[in-house]
């Protein structure tokens, strides 16, 4: 149980103190079709409109994984998977950093780390979506938590191949 508990105190801090360093705008999503399109991630004219709360909420959507009762994974078999998936609403590179931070491989299979998530975007509550141009912007909520107290959280967004994904995450 200490572990369990200095894992989660590591993991929250990482979370609170290091998203500041996530940001990719490569050219490249990493986009493969790995099950079901959503509203965000299909490219069709009708979604060409920038939505904050959906976007985000598919990021989490696709972060959090269906696991048995020992953690393990069930739709995926490895980190790579995962971040293909997530990378169709993200960047590769944001996916990269939310998966190491709560997957871990191990015996041929992956499996979540019992952690809280990081802090993210909430919907339903105020934000303010700022246009740095016709195919990027920074939606900035302000939020808190018991577990991370006040914070702020910027999302960039980019238009990328006709579809939006977020390209860094800012947490302070």
């Amino acid at each position: 149980m200490k572990k369990l508990v200095a894992l989660i105190a590591v993991l929250a801090i990482t979370f609170v103190l290091s998203p500041n360093l996530i940001h990719d705008s490569s050219k490249d999503t990493g986009t493969m079709v790995l099950g079901e399109k959503t509203a965000v991630a299909e490219d069709t004219p009708k979604n060409t409109q920038l939505n904050p709360e959906v976007l985000a909420a598919e990021f989490m959507n696709r972060l959090k994984q269906k696991t048995d009762e020992n953690y393990k994974v069930l739709r995926f078999k490895n980190k790579s998977g995962l971040i293909h998936y997530i990378s169709e609403v993200s960047s590769p590179k944001v996916a990269a950093y939310y998966v190491n931070g709560l997957y871990e491989e191990k015996d041929g299979a992956l499996y979540v780390i019992p952690t809280e998530l990081p802090p993210w975007f909430e919907e339903g509550k105020p934000f303010e979506t700022v246009k740095i141009n016709e195919n990027s912007y920074h939606i900035v909520q302000k939020n808190s938590s018991d577990l991370y107290g006040s914070y702020e959280i910027t999302l960039g967004a980019e238009k990328k191949k006709d579809k939006w994904i977020i390209t860094f995450v800012h947490v302070k």
